[in-house]
């Protein structure tokens, strides 16, 4: 069991940084793939997004009943994020086409 200090003092980090995910998104995506196509990749990204968010706390749940704690739940939790921000590590930006001649080059081969 965690000391409830311990639980005090991580509310205001997860809050802190639970709400920087956002817009920090937002501008990942932007700098990778500029403004033209932003809604459309949101329109992708979003939904995929939203079904994850809405099925972790029943999958934790699950987890817990079968466990009999959170053990398992926030060590699969941990890794993913590991994982994610591995990535993100890894990842190359897209190189752009400067400019309009360049673009329709590009498209054509």
């Amino acid at each position: 069991m965690l000391p409830t200090s311990l639980l005090f003092a991580g509310i205001p980090l997860v809050a802190f940084f639970g709400g920087a995910i956002g817009p920090t998104q937002i501008i990942v995506q932007v700098d990778f793939f500029g403004t033209r196509n932003l809604g459309a990749i949101r329109g992708l990204l979003q939904p995929a997004q939203a079904t994850i968010m809405a099925l972790s706390p029943m999958m934790t749940a699950l987890l817990f009943d079968f466990q009999g704690s959170y053990t398992l739940a926030f060590t699969v939790i941990a890794t993913m994020s590991m994982c994610g921000a591995i990535i993100r590590w890894l990842i190359r930006r897209p190189s752009l086409p400067t400019s309009k001649a360049a673009q329709l080059s590009a498209e054509r081969s």
